[in-house]
């Protein structure tokens, strides 16, 4: 196990030096001067060519990655053009409130999909099982930021019953968690149905029935034994996801998470904060997928006997 973590580790290596390469490359090629976004449009022309020296701007694209790769291995993930912050400083501020969003989010679409996946496969083809999936296949199409903006008129401009943004209290997470969880549920919804479709017609569920033994009792314990693979790897496709931040989301609701660091960042062509939030992203994704190829492990022993 710990090989199979320790080679698991050691292949983020590539992939982080693969994407800062890409993400180097887009902000070169994409218009725009860093200088000028950042001192405005009356800056001199000597202010702004002593920004792009300090900054070491000038500089041909393979120096500049070099240096920011040595500096990563550093610690050093460089400071904002626009604030002169830290780029960890800022990155370490605004993880937790994404952090917590995801983790509120996965937690709701657990606790309403699992139950509803397992009851549309129990009655397969009910009038409960249709409807269900119906709502679960609007959940995948609808737009996440559309979602965002109904429940916001609804319940914070219409009924004042929840405020529309920010960030501190139970109140302010409520509307951006359903928001998140709402497109989430609906896919392990839909996955936990078809898996459990599958271990119905298995033969070892009907050896079960035949001997007696209740039908909550065969799908709970029986059922959701084998079924608990498809679920954790679509929750954590999706926690990793969620993690990585939700980008339009915490801008729709106003949430200080890394997401909407990132877009704020793009928008000013702030190269060093663009790339800490997208290798935050990548470690965070590789991690996320570690430990749930971890937890496979510990639900099913077979699994656990191929690391060894």
């Amino acid at each position: 196990m710990y090989k199979y973590i320790l080679k698991r580790l050691l292949t983020l290596i590539p992939v982080i030096l693969g994407v800062i390469l890409i993400i180097f490359l887009i902000m070169d090629l994409t218009p725009g001067d860093p200088a000028r976004l950042v001192l405005g449009n009356m800056a001199s022309e000597e202010a702004l060519e002593s920004f792009r020296q300090e900054q070491g701007l000038n500089d041909p694209l393979p120096i500049r990655y070099g240096r920011y790769v040595l500096n990563i291995c550093r610690g050093d993930l460089g400071a904002s053009y626009k604030t002169g912050r830290s780029v960890l400083t800022e990155l370490l501020d605004r993880f937790p409130a994404s952090m917590l969003l995801a983790a509120s989010s996965i937690m709701f679409a657990l606790v309403i999909s699992v139950p509803l996946g397992i009851v549309s496969a129990v009655k397969q083809n009910s009038i409960f099982d249709n409807v269900s999936m119906v709502v679960a296949l609007l959940g995948i199409a609808m737009p996440a930021f559309w979602l965002g903006l109904i429940v916001i008129i609804a319940f914070s401009l219409n009924l004042n019953w929840l405020p529309s943004g920010g960030y501190g209290t139970f109140k302010h997470l409520i509307l951006p968690t359903f928001t998140v969880g709402a497109s989430c549920a609906a896919n392990i919804a839909r996955i936990t149905r078809s898996s459990m479709l599958e271990i119905i017609r298995q033969d070892y569920m009907r050896t079960a029935r035949a001997k007696g033994v209740s039908k909550m009792t065969v799908i709970l314990h029986h059922g959701m034994r084998n079924c608990w693979i498809p679920i954790i790897t679509v929750a954590g496709l999706q926690f990793g996801t969620l993690l990585g931040g939700i980008v339009i989301i915490e801008n729709v609701f106003a949430w200080p998470g890394v997401g909407n660091f990132l877009l704020t960042s793009i928008t000013s062509k702030d190269t060093p904060c663009v790339l800490g939030a997208i290798v935050l992203f990548t470690v965070v994704f590789s991690v996320v997928n570690l430990v749930v190829d971890i937890i496979y492990a510990f639900v099913d022993p077979r699994i656990k006997a191929q690391y060894k």
